[in-house]
């Protein structure tokens, strides 16, 4: 199986990454603790998503970043506090505001030195370059501004040898918590252009409308819902590389067959 390297960025990418992590641990039978639930048969491809130390402790291939320390610290605390290393847990002491050039030009320097050591420590875990999974939303600075500037350092680091894939949220045409994230969004768009290979990008408008009309969630939809579909998503679209079966393809199928030529 190929290896997919994670990359949470911002305050909703950690909390997407919340909810992906605790999908994946059910789906492949590892304990909060990362550990191998007894009892129980292995299930599917772990080297895909995890790394097995000589413990038999199974650590995420993931990074978690973020200019404000709120989201990380939850995850230091948490009920999967023993899943990560502290090492794949990053933070500043200060939020970038839905400013764009902020998270894109003030944390440059503190956090992205580090972040990329981290992916490089985490991409030498496997035998070949790991195909890295960028979930954030794109309308925040740190999600739009922080991700472009890692991108750009990642690039720099490994050439053309590094594929990117992400997974972004916008919050659409509605519940917009400031004027500046429709900007941060076209600002993000437009630069990670050229990082990027295939982009998979939803709306909270349209995820709430989905809430509403599939769920039967009239009025009770939370982010907290929302997290868990995009987790689903998110599952759905590694599951071709972490399950066996006669009629899985893998990513590189999926870019050559999605896009048109």
């Amino acid at each position: 199986a190929r290896p997919f390297l994670t990359l949470h960025v911002g305050q909703a990418g950690a909390q997407i990454g919340n909810a992906i992590w605790e999908l994946l641990c059910l789906e492949h039978n590892v304990q909060k603790s990362g550990l191998a639930k007894p009892d129980c048969p292995s299930n599917g491809f772990y080297d895909a998503m995890f790394v097995r130390n000589q413990n038999g402790h199974f650590m995420p291939r993931s990074i978690f970043l973020d200019t404000d320390p709120t989201c990380i610290d939850e995850i230091r605390v948490g009920p999967y506090r023993e899943l990560f290393s502290t090492r794949q847990l990053l933070s500043d002491s200060a939020d970038s505001g839905f400013n764009y050039m902020r998270g894109r030009r003030d944390f440059r320097r503190n956090l992205l030195p580090e972040a990329v050591e981290r992916f490089r420590w985490l991409s030498e875990k496997s035998d070949v370059t790991p195909t890295a999974f960028l979930v954030h939303s794109t309308g925040g600075g740190t999600g739009s501004g922080l991700s472009v500037s890692y991108l750009e350092e990642l690039r720099s680091e490994f050439d053309s040898r590094l594929q990117v894939l992400e997974l972004s949220v916008s919050s659409g045409n509605s519940g917009l918590q400031s004027t500046c994230e429709l900007v941060n969004s076209m600002l993000y768009s437009y630069e990670s252009k050229d990082y990027t290979s295939l982009s998979f990008s939803v709306t909270n408008s349209a995820m709430f409308n989905l809430c509403r009309s599939g769920l039967s969630l009239y009025g009770g939809a939370t982010f907290a819902h929302l997290n868990r579909m995009l987790a689903m998503c998110f599952s759905n679209l590694t599951v071709m590389e972490r399950f066996p079966g006669t009629m899985m393809c893998n990513i590189a199928n999926i870019c050559s067959n999605v896009l048109p030529f």
